[in-house]
């Protein structure tokens, strides 16, 4: 069983690596001549989509923080979506490893899927392996 502090700590370094996703999508990938123009809206959707996992993260530690009830299945769900997330990443750094002028767009979402991938295992584990009750402040 992890204490608040680690818990706390997990979902900030999952936070963290989020942003970081959502930053590379949006700055290395989505630009025009990276990417052909038609994954341009699916990308910007995912990496809007990015950016309300993150909103979710701080308001369950907000909660927290304050003393309240956390749901945990928001904790379930942003990391099950996380991960699903990486592997679509991991199936578009795949499609464009195989383009020779899109091997930087292929680098960047591999990137991408390492971090969703352990974003996602963070928050399960703060799901799974926090102490409840009396014990655990």
């Amino acid at each position: 069983m992890i204490s608040e502090t680690v818990w706390c700590r997990m979902l900030y370094l999952s936070i963290g690596l989020i942003f970081v996703v959502a930053a590379i999508l949006a700055f290395v990938v989505i630009p025009p001549p990276a990417i052909p123009e038609t994954a341009v809206i699916p990308v910007s959707v995912i990496a809007i989509l990015h950016l309300l996992i993150i909103v979710a993260l701080i308001w369950t530690i907000k909660v927290n923080k304050r003393g309240g009830r956390i749901n945990k299945e928001l904790l379930v769900a942003t990391g099950v979506i996380s991960i699903v997330f990486g592997l679509m990443d991991l199936d578009g750094a795949f499609a464009y490893m195989d383009t020779p002028d899109l091997h930087g767009v292929g680098i960047a979402l591999l990137i991408c899927s390492g971090c969703d991938f352990i974003a996602g295992l963070l928050a399960l584990i703060a799901r799974y392996f926090r102490r409840y009750g009396p014990l655990s402040k």
